[in-house]
This record gives C-alpha cells, structure tokens and sequence, in this order.
C-alpha cells in the first residue's frame, strides 16, 4: 500500500535528521563491521598493495636512472641514488631489470585484481544472504509494516551501492599503502627533499579538509532524498492501476516531482563540492611540485639524478593522491546506503520469531480467555473476548469490514501476540509451543492465493521437508484440484509463471488449498476461499470444504453468507466486539447483522 504523502515526508526528515546524527561517523566505521568475516583477505590484499608499491618505486627510479643515461648517450649506469650510490651497471642489464620489474608489477595487480573480485561477490552475496534471513526469520509485525517494494530495493540498488564503497574503500587502502611505498622511497633517495615535500603536501591537505567535510555533508543529504525517491517510485508502480482508475495522476505527479524537486537541489551541492574537490586537489598537487622542484633548485644541484627521481616519484605519488581525493569521496557517498542496510537488517533481527518451546501434538481445542488486541496503545482493535473452538467443528467468522476479523485469525495464527488475555491450545498457553510444531498443525488459506514462479508442485510442497508426492496427490484431490493438473502440458511438472498466472483463478485458489492440506494440519483457517471464483470452482471448494468437515478445527472468514452453509457454529464481530457466538439459529436470535446478512443473500440457517 503506498504512503500518504504526510507519511513521505515523515519519512524524509527522519532520513535527514539519521544523516546529520551520524555525519560525525567515519565511513570505514559504517563499512568495517560489513566485512570484517573477510580480515585475511583484506591483510592479504594489503600485502599486495604493499608489494605493488615496491615495484613502482624501483621502476621508477630505474626509470629515471635510464632516461638521464640515454640521454647523455652512456652504456651503463652510475648509479647515485640513496644506497645505490657509486654502482656500475650495463645499460642491457637494466633494461632487462626493467621489463621483470614491469612484469612483476603486472602479476601481483593480476592477483590482487582477484582477491578485490572475490571479496565484493563474497560481500554482496553475503549482505544479500543476511537481510533476506533476518526479514524471513522476522515477527510477523515486522514483516507486515515492510513497506511496498523496500525489501526488492535493498538488496538490490542498495546492496549495490555498498559493494561500490567496498571496492572503493579497498581501492583507497591500496593505493594509500602503495603510496605510502613511494613516498618511503623517495625518503630513501633524498631524505630532506622527500620531508620538504611531505610537509607542504600535508598543509595542502589540511587546507583541503573543509571542503572534503562539506562534500560529505551533502553526499548524505542526496543519498537520503534518493532513496526516498526510489521507495516513492515504487510505491506509486504498485498502485499505478488505481491511480489511474480514479484520475489522479496529477496529484501523483505532483508528489513525485516534489520529491523530485528536493533531491535536485541536494543533488546539484552534493556534486558541486564533490566536482570542487578533485580541481582543489589538483591544485594543491601542482603547488606541492612547484614547491618540489624549488626545492631542487635550492638545495642540491650536483645531486641532479637523485633529484629528479625524488620529483618523479612524487608526481606519481600525486596520481595516486589525487585517485585516493575521488575514492574518499565514493565511500562517503555511499556510506548512507551502508548505514541504511546495517539499519534495515538490524529493525529484522529486533523481532525474531520464537522457536523454542514444547512439541504441539494433535491440537483438540483453541481456548481465549479475555483476549485483546490493539496495534495502538489506547485503541484496541479487538477488545475482550473468550470463546473455545474444539476439534470437529467448522466455525464461520462474519462482520463488517474493520470489524477485527483478519486480526482474530493473526491472532488464532500466532502471528501476533495477544495484548492481554490468554490464548491457550490443548489447555496450555499457544506461546509455550515450539514454532516448527506449531506449523505442522497449523494452515491457512488466504483469499487471495499466494503462487511463485515455480511448478505446480514445488507451490504445492512450499519446499517442506517430509512433503512427499503421495502427499501433494493426496492433497491435490482432496483439494478437487488433481484432475485438472494432470491435464495440463507436464502435469504436477508444470510452469504455473509469475504469481501463477498461468492457472486460472479456481485452480489457483485450490492449489493454495492443497498446499495447506498437504500437512494434513488440525487447524485450518480459510480467509473467504470462495469470494472471486466461478460457480464451478466455487462448488468444488465448497466440497472440499464438507469433506474437511469433523476431521479439524475449520475457521472460515466469510464475506459470502453462501459459504456458511457448512459451518457449525458462527462468530459476529463488529467494531472489535464479539458480538455473539453460536450455532447458526442462534446467532440469528441474537444477532441484528447476521439477521439482515441473512435477509439479503435471501438464505436460511
């Protein structure tokens, strides 16, 4: 169902209000228990950087030395750089040296291109694997507050997002170690020029830092307004045929480009301090090798190679600087969307579902004594009710709309837990049981069938353990539902497509019906199996429904009075109340709804 726009908005600012909390958090904190289960890796691709880092260092400096040879047309090298200084080498040698320096540089960012490549799938799949555990091993009241596509959106556009800071982040350790290498090597060759450099460099970055803090400031905001933009747009997806239906397209669109609107502002600064970083740094670097270079000229000129080793390392130092600049500003970017997903999964595991507890046996009766339930503190949606529902019977649920009666089956299901009261089964309290028990006997049938993309017996199975083909037949005819699917192309094999559309109406609400009898459960509950089906179809459930009859506890919603007719006793609830609860001629006595309910479907009890 998508959010009134009050809502939307609600929503924004709490994003707004969750980004300026944790501004002052460093992005590696967000990130880091992510992805800690893979520490080895991370060391293991720190030692590789560290090794790239090497071979560019000497690569350079043999670079430099033979650039300098070649152009005063020497055949070997005098060596004059830090511990090389005074070493006679041939020019052929070097150049051998070269080319293995250069293949070696190639072989380990091979490797470390692998290991950077197995730590993001590994990551993603794992982000991926603990969310969708979380939300399936979630309450039922966490899962039913899951806005419409949100969960779609987090693991994938948003899964997405933190992979890339990932790989950001791995890419800014690397080259921060393999800047690090250059930089100790130019020590190496010219302590006092290296120092000189490094100091001017580091107030060049001091300087920088007030627009890097505002950069991410507005990374944050942007990130908050395009994710609230993306759970709008599929908001309003779900519901385009509504929208459409009752004309209100405009006022859609309205609350759309609103959003729209902010997230283009927040947009706009976030890239203009982001664009205004990388000229700024660039900057920067240029006055560091002006600064460089004056130093050259001032303090050694007779030192002249090991000088210009001491300026090439450092401009390539300043590439890597200048990449370090754009992948701090990727992972501030993206540390939204972490935080986001670390929030989304940590709102699922708040709530498990319980499943601990005592094995349920054959349940022979469902017991309420004074139980209420409200979804807000102060107004109940059900209030006080006792009644007791034995093995045999088939109990029909009638009421108006918002009377409480999906509430009263959540309630019978153990999906949410009673406000008050207690809710016992066999004469102990139904939260004393253990969960998978609890599923062995418990089944429902929603009125709208729920089919995946899958085979007619994979849907029918739910992938349940002990769930054999002698059941799915068994259940198929009893669901009236065999014969049907044994005429269609690869019989119980076949493709039912996405939702099942592939199967008419009928046989979708009569698959749903076969899977809940495939446990053969003792209690049953049925949300109107019969109100959008054919008159064919509807006649086939009703015998379904005569044959279930005296073998378990039957709990029918009726919206249909027509689906009445088997039930043995009857339940009127209206305005939360339990209005009265007994056979059908007695209900008729007590009961002024039930009477007119009655009237109009022109039936009898």
């Amino acid at each position: 169902m998508s959010a009134r726009p009050g809502t939307t908005i609600r929503r924004l600012r709490a994003a707004l209000r969750h980004a300026r909390r944790t501004e002052g958090r460093s992005a590696f904190a967000v990130l880091w228990p992510l992805v800690r289960f893979q520490r080895r890796r991370f060391v293991l691709i720190g030692a590789l950087s560290l090794a790239v880092g090497v071979f560019e260092s000497a690569l350079i400096m043999v670079l430099a030395q033979v650039g300098l040879a070649l152009a005063r047309g020497d055949r070997s090298l005098s060596l004059d750089t830090g511990p090389l200084d005074g070493v006679e080498v041939g020019l052929g040698a070097v150049l051998v040296a070269t080319t293995a320096l250069a293949l070696g540089r190639f072989v380990v960012q091979a490797l470390m291109s692998v290991q950077v490549a197995r730590a993001s799938s590994r990551f993603a799949a794992r982000l991926r694997r603990r969310v969708l555990d979380g939300f399936l091993g979630a309450s039922w009241p966490v899962k039913a507050e899951e806005r419409t596509g949100h969960l779609n959106e987090v693991l994938s556009r948003m899964v997405w997002q933190v992979v890339g800071m990932l790989i950001a982040a791995i890419r800014l350790v690397s080259s921060f170690l393999t800047l690090a290498m250059i930089t100790l090597s130019a020590f190496v060759v010219s302590p006092l020029v290296a120092a000189g450099i490094l100091v001017v460099g580091g107030l060049l970055a001091l300087a920088l830092r007030p627009l890097v803090r505002l950069s991410r400031s507005y990374s944050r905001r942007n990130a908050a307004y395009s994710m609230e933009f993306a759970n709008a747009v599929t908001e309003t997806s779900a519901i385009a045929q509504d929208i459409q239906v009752f004309g209100v397209d405009e006022p859609f669109a309205a609350r759309l480009q609103a959003i729209t609107d902010r997230l283009e502002r927040a947009s706009y600064r976030s890239r203009l301090t982001g664009g205004l970083v990388g000229p700024s740094y660039q900057l920067a670097a240029t006055t560091l090798l002006l600064v460089a270079m004056a130093i050259v000229y001032a303090v050694d000129l007779g030192a002249f190679a090991s000088l210009a080793t001491v300026i090439l390392l450092f401009i390539r130092a300043t590439s890597y600087g200048q990449s370090l600049q754009g992948l701090v500003q990727t992972v501030h970017e993206a540390a939204p969307y972490a935080e986001a997903l670390e929030a989304t999964e940590a709102r699922f595991r708040a709530d498990p579902i319980r499943r601990d507890g005592l094995e349920l046996g054959r349940v022979e009766s469902l017991r309420f004594e004074d139980v209420s339930f409200a979804y807000r503190p102060g107004r109940p949606t059900l209030h006080p009710m006792s009644f007791t529902l034995r093995r045999g019977e088939t109990i029909g649920v009638v009421g108006p709309s918002g009377a409480g009666k999906s509430t009263l089956i959540q309630l019978l299901l153990r999906l949410r837990p009673a406000g008050s009261g207690t809710y016992e089964v066999n004469g102990l309290p139904a939260e004393r049981y253990s969960y998978d028990s609890w599923t062995r006997r418990f089944a429902m049938v929603a009125q709208e069938p729920h089919l995946f993309a899958g085979t007619v017996r994979e849907n029918i199975t739910l992938f349940r353990d002990g769930v054999d083909d002698i059941a799915v037949e068994s259940a198929a005819r009893r669901a009236h539902i065999h014969d049907e699917i044994v005429a269609l192309p690869e019989g119980y094999d076949t493709w039912v497509g996405d939702q099942g559309k592939r199967l008419s109406g009928g046989q979708r609400q009569r698959v749903s019906i076969a899977r809940a009898l495939a446990t053969t459960p003792d209690v049953l509950v049925l949300d109107e199996p019969t109100s959008a089906l054919d008159m064919r179809s509807e006649q086939l459930v009703q015998e379904t429904l005569e044959e279930l009859r005296g073998d378990t506890i039957l709990v029918i919603i009726a919206h249909r009075i027509s689906t009445l007719r088997s039930c043995d006793r009857i339940m009127v609830l209206g305005d939360g109340h339990l209005q009265a609860f007994g056979t059908p001629r007695e209900v008729l006595d007590q009961n002024e709804f039930f009477r007119q309910a009655l009237a109009r479907a022109s039936l009898s009890p």
